[in-house]
C-alpha cells in the first residue's frame, strides 16, 4: 500500500462528507444567503487553479523525470493535463450538473404554494434532486481520485485540495437535498440521496489506492498528478466560477479567487 494512503483516503472521505453539510444547510437556506456562497466557490476555484499550476504540475514533471528525460516528462505531464480536462468535459457533457440559485429559490416558492401545487410538480422536483444526485455521483468520482493521488504524493497538498473540494461540495449538497426535501417533506430521503453522491469521492480514492498498489511508480504517480491538475482546472473554470458569478452581487467572485490564490501562496511557502 502506498505511503500516506490511509491519510489520503481519509481526506477524500471528509471532502465528500461536506456534501452532507450542504444537505443540512438546505433545510435553512435563504435567498439572501446565496451571495455568501460566491466567496466560498470562487475561493475554492482560486485554490484549485493555484495548486494545479504552481504545485501539482511541477510535482508531476519532477516525478516523471525520475523515469524519463526532462523533455519527455514535460510532454507526458502536458498530455496528462489535457486528458484530465477532456475526460472532465466528456463527463460534464454526458451528465450535466447545474447548481442554480434561481432554480432553488423557484423550487422553494413552488413548495410554499402547498395545496395549490399540482401533484406532478412534486414528482418533477423529486426527480430533479435524484437526477442531480446521480450526476454528482459521476462528477465526484474523479474528485475523490484527485484528493487521494495528491495526498499520497504530498499530504499537505492533498489537504489543500480536500479543503477546496469540500467548499464546493456544500452547494452541491444543497442542489440535491433541497428539491427532494421540498417534494417529499422527508429529511431522511434528502440525506439519503445526498449521501449517495458523497460516497463517490471515497470510492474514487479507493480505486486510486488499488491502482497505485499494483502499479506504483514515480512514472504512474506523475502521470496521475498531471491528470489531476487537468480535472481541477476544468472544475474551477467550468463549474465553480460560473456558479460564483451567479450568486454574487458585485465582485465577490473575483475577490474570492484572489484570496484563495494568496492564501495558498502563503501556505505552500511555509509548508
Amino acid at each position: 500500500m502506498p505511503q500516506n494512503a490511509i491519510t489520503a483516503l481519509t481526506l477524500a472521505t471528509l471532502a465528500g462528507a461536506a456534501t452532507m453539510l450542504g444537505a443540512f444547510v438546505a433545510f435553512f437556506v435563504k435567498k439572501n444567503s446565496f451571495k455568501t456562497l460566491s466567496y466560498g466557490l470562487s475561493f475554492s476555484a482560486g485554490v484549485m487553479l493555484f495548486l494545479a499550476f504552481m504545485e501539482i504540475m511541477p510535482e508531476a514533471m519532477k516525478d516523471l523525470a525520475e523515469s524519463v528525460s526532462e523533455n519527455k516528462a514535460r510532454i507526458i505531464a502536458t498530455v496528462g493535463f489535457f486528458v484530465g480536462i477532456i475526460l472532465s468535459a466528456i463527463i460534464d457533457r454526458l451528465f450535466p450538473e447545474h447548481i442554480s440559485g434561481e432554480e432553488i429559490e423557484e423550487e422553494k416558492n413552488q413548495a410554499i404554494l402547498g395545496a395549490r401545487q399540482k401533484k406532478h410538480s412534486h414528482i418533477d422536483m423529486s426527480k430533479l434532486g435524484i437526477f442531480t444526485a446521480l450526476a454528482l455521483t459521476i462528477h465526484n468520482f474523479p474528485e475523490g481520485l484527485s484528493v487521494f493521488i495528491s495526498g499520497v504524493d504530498n499530504i499537505s497538498l492533498g489537504l489543500s485540495i480536500a479543503i477546496a473540494i469540500a467548499l464546493h461540495n456544500i452547494p452541491e449538497g444543497i442542489s440535491v437535498a433541497l428539491p427532494v426535501y421540498l417534494s417529499s417533506g422527508s429529511k431522511k430521503k434528502a440525506f439519503f440521496y445526498t449521501g449517495i453522491s458523497a460516497m463517490a469521492e471515497p470510492f474514487g480514492a479507493i480505486c486510486g489506492m488499488f491502482v497505485l498498489k499494483y502499479f506504483a511508480s514515480d512514472f504512474t504517480l506523475g502521470a496521475f498528478l498531471s491528470f489531476t491538475a487537468g480535472i481541477m482546472v476544468y472544475l474551477a473554470i467550468d463549474e465553480l466560477m460560473p456558479a460564483a458569478k451567479e450568486y454574487e452581487d458585485g465582485h465577490e467572485s473575483v475577490v474570492g479567487v484572489i484570496l484563495g490564490m494568496m492564501l495558498m501562496s502563503v501556505v505552500t511557502y511555509f509548508f
